[in-house]
């Protein structure tokens, strides 16, 4: 399913752009993957785009001036279906999707088990271990286990709570541009929670509650789409999206603790040693 974005403004051209697949931004900044013209006479900003099945679920920084209004409702996060009006300011954005043609699931069965195949081929040295590239184990989560509250000196566990809380939205800031970033987001709200659980801060326990919640579904929504893209690049030959993905993969479940015997690190750690391999032998 490929996305794009129709940017409307008055008296210029639409523009529209392909998204990238997983998470993106929009914006005036030169990180974004689609760039809103100075014309719009906005003030800098970056706004966060998941496309789903349904549509694209779009968020403004909590802290963010700017609102984004679609169907009578206005805020910093809301998800809007596909081809309806969302406005920020003097811009309209209007969300399309392309879907692939349907095709039977007896052709799809065999297509991903020659994929499956010619992976393994693709990518083994001949020492035996096709069987092991092909298996695809289960993914580990990256959530991770109960926390403990960690306090400076002296410090009060509910100042410790809003530390780590501050820190937390820090990595999630830096989230889009290091996949790594939101497990350490997610472990530090879990650790502000731990310190909020013994306080006498009912407003704050909840806040934190539902920051945690944020954090862990944009965790597991960035981890699923990395581990598509690297299964759709392996699948299709495309030997430099794959690396990229698994390089991603491997940093993210570094922050996450993952342990060395894991069979998902193994075998991912073995694709990635055969994919560098074969981009190091197309160079030579």
């Amino acid at each position: 399913m490929a996305v794009f974005v129709d940017l409307h403004l008055p008296g210029r051209a639409t523009s529209r752009h392909l998204l990238p697949f997983g998470r993106s931004l929009l914006g005036t900044s030169r990180e974004c993957a689609v760039l809103v013209p100075h014309e719009a006479g906005l003030p800098p900003f970056v706004l966060r785009l998941l496309p789903t099945e349904e549509g694209v679920e779009l968020s403004l920084p909590d802290q963010s001036p700017l609102r984004l209004s679609s169907g009578g409702s206005t805020s910093t996060t809301l998800r809007a279906p596909f081809g309806e009006d969302v406005f920020l300011g003097p811009l309209r954005l209007v969300f399309l999707r392309q879907k692939a043609g349907k095709t039977s699931p007896v052709f799809l069965l065999g297509v991903g088990a020659l994929a499956a195949l010619i992976l393994a081929l693709l990518l083994s040295s001949g020492t035996g271990e096709s069987a092991e590239l092909a298996a695809r184990p289960t993914a580990p989560s990256l959530l991770p286990p109960p926390q403990d509250c960690w306090t400076l000196d002296q410090e009060p566990p509910v100042d410790a709570a809003v530390r780590l809380s501050r820190a937390a939205h820090s990595h999630s800031e830096r989230a889009p541009f290091a996949h790594a970033e939101a497990v350490l987001a997610v472990r530090l709200h879990a650790q502000a929670l731990a310190c909020l659980k013994g306080a006498q801060s009912p407003a704050l326990l909840e806040e934190e509650q539902a920051l945690l919640a944020k954090a862990e579904k944009e965790l597991q929504d960035d981890y699923t789409a990395l581990r598509l893209q690297l299964r759709r690049a392996l699948d299709a030959g495309e030997t430099r999206s794959a690396l990229r993905a698994s390089r991603a993969l491997l940093l993210v479940l570094k922050a996450a603790e993952i342990p060395p015997e894991d069979k998902f690190l193994r075998w991912l750690q073995l694709v990635h040693q055969r994919l560098t391999g074969k981009m190091d032998g197309k160079k030579s």
